[in-house]
């Protein structure tokens, strides 16, 4: 016999505690016996280490945090215009041309019948979209947007082949409608390549929803000069459901809620950040006396709180290192840990010297957000190839965040942990 420490990660508190630890045993009991280590993983005892009842946050205060529009707002109640056009701009952020490709989808009044010698909206749609490169000084001077990528935009949009069908599904490229879905295409299409630009470094329309609302408006009226509506009603009150939908999706109504469930992933690490002594302790204090081998596993936080722990030069007597959806590699970046890396209480950081623990074994899967890789960083900080610092990558078919509790579900975390296990050497029993 040997022991399995599962040290769970932000926000996990009641039930959460005791069903990570049953989907650990059920996903260990499911293993291939003819798994490499299958055997030495299925004998270990699995028990949990409870941080978070005594050394989290605790999300009570949060209520009187918001602003009271926000923690009274009923559920369900319709989102205001402002929370429908910022689930516009999150879709059109990630996609820029998604109201043009819905428009050209959906059925509406169509092309309808074919005039000799005129141009079918599609044709006029882009010619209407490249004439914004004539003069275009006025038109981006209070955006800060270069003339260059202004035109990279225009042209790409125009080319579009959501442009040419949306048009010919409206009938006409003469909409006011139609025109400021196009024209919030092409500012969206500019802003988007400067997501995750820092604060004070993106042009004014990135940052300033007045810019860009005016800039969309000023395009918009480039393209119809004479205000005609009408086409695109059809279109308007399906997209106008669906935001609807999108911005309650988002809405301060689930504010609250939000900000509640989301104390274990912020409270919980910024509470261990500046306060995690007593967190690290009581993780410390689970892992003595045990049966060796000891196998400590921990998920998101709790691998943060372990790496810690087990960079103490007293640390408990642990055979392997297991962190899952794990962010110790980034804040040893950041040199944001209690003892890796960064000098404390006269302790030397991390060097050939004093290396990190190993063997570690650091299961990531990219759908997961909060996940890092943990061998490149250590080893080249280090100049040491030789550390025994293991990467391994699931391929989970899930978005963010449901991807960061889903390894449990999937059988090859077990059969990555049981190939650790088995490399484990041999240790004398009892330790005390």
């Amino acid at each position: 016999m040997g022991s399995l420490v599962v040290v769970h990660g932000a926000g996990v508190r009641g039930e959460g505690i005791p069903r990570l630890e049953e989907n650990i045993r059920d996903g260990i009991a499911k293993l291939d016996p003819s798994k490499p280590g299958a055997g030495a993983l299925k004998g270990l005892d699995v028990k949990s280490c409870a941080w978070g009842p005594d050394t989290g946050a605790t999300p009570v205060r949060i209520p009187a945090t918001l602003p009271r529009e926000i923690s009274t707002r009923a559920i369900g109640a319709a989102p205001d215009e402002d929370l429908v056009e910022a689930a516009r701009w999150a879709l059109l952020f990630d996609d820029p041309l998604f109201e043009l490709r819905l428009v050209g989808q959906a059925p509406g009044p169509g092309v309808g019948g074919v005039v000799v010698g005129a141009a079918l909206p599609a044709e006029s749609a882009a010619a209407a979209v490249l004439a914004l490169l004539q003069d275009p000084d006025p038109l981006i001077a209070p955006t800060g947007i270069p003339a260059a990528e202004f035109g990279v935009a225009v042209n790409e949009v125009a080319a579009s082949r959501e442009l040419a069908a949306a048009a010919n599904a409206v009938g006409t490229a003469a909409d006011s409608d139609f025109a400021e879905a196009t024209a919030r295409s092409i500012v969206a299409t500019i802003i988007a390549e400067y997501r995750g630009t820092p604060p004070g470094l993106a042009p004014p329309v990135v940052e300033s929803t007045t810019i860009r609302d005016e800039f969309v408006a000023d395009v918009a009226v480039r393209l119809v000069p004479v205000p005609t509506r009408g086409a695109m009603q059809w279109f308007k009150d399906r997209i106008g459901e669906f935001l609807v939908r999108k911005g309650t999706a988002i809405a301060a109504n689930h504010r609250l809620r939000g900000q509640e469930g989301s104390a274990g992933v912020v409270g919980d690490v910024t509470y261990y950040l500046r306060r995690g002594r007593a967190m690290a302790d009581l993780v410390a204090k689970s892992l003595q006396g045990l049966s060796r081998p000891v196998v400590a596993l921990g998920h998101s936080l709790g691998g943060i709180v372990l790496v810690d722990v087990l960079s103490r030069m007293d640390h408990p007597p642990v055979d392997l290192l297991v962190t899952v959806g794990s962010q110790s590699p980034i804040l040893y970046a950041y040199d944001a840990l209690e003892r890796a890396r960064a000098r404390h209480d006269g302790e030397e950081p991390f060097s050939k010297q004093h290396p990190p623990f190993t063997p570690w074994l650091n299961i990531y899967n990219r759908n997961d957000f909060l996940s890092f890789v943990a061998a490149d960083i250590f080893k080249s900080e280090l100049d040491d190839e030789t550390l025994d610092i293991v990467d391994r990558e699931l391929h989970v078919r899930e978005a963010f965040p449901a991807a960061h509790g889903a390894y449990w579900y999937d059988p090859l975390t077990f059969e990555f942990v049981a190939e650790a296990v088995a490399r484990i050497p041999a240790v004398a029993q009892p330790h005390p």
